[in-house]
């Protein structure tokens, strides 16, 4: 005869009763202010993989945000040090300034629903 384990009660989360909860759907195009949190220094190969990296060594800063109310993420910008002018760090340089952790940006919800530094 097998042997009957023992019921345990599940386990109930703890909740906070609230009356209501407000939510924004944010919508392709929105931008929001927010605050580079943090910078980080890799490769393409480290950083988008052995399949996904076109130029495995090329270096790559991550930047990485935030708002004030929660909304976080990171966009990634090949570096050089000489970038041609339309590239993404260019860009990102001229829009905001030389890349440092606490500086202001915007950020750009993408058309795949994505927050991203609005270039």
């Amino acid at each position: 005869m097998p042997e009957q384990q023992e019921q345990k009660p599940k386990r109930e989360p703890k909740l906070v009763d609230v009356g209501d909860a407000a939510v924004e759907i944010p919508q392709y195009g929105d931008t929001l202010p927010a605050k580079v949190t943090r910078l980080g220094m890799t490769t393409a190969l480290e950083y988008f993989g052995e399949d996904k990296a076109r130029n495995k060594e090329q270096e790559i800063l991550v930047v990485f945000f935030a708002t004030e109310d929660g909304v976080k993420g990171q966009t990634p910008l090949s570096f050089y040090k000489h970038p041609s002018p339309k590239s993404k760090i260019a860009l990102f340089v001229r829009r905001y300034g030389q890349p440092k952790v606490g500086m202001s940006v915007t950020i750009l919800r993408d058309e795949n629903g994505f927050w991203g530094l609005n270039l």
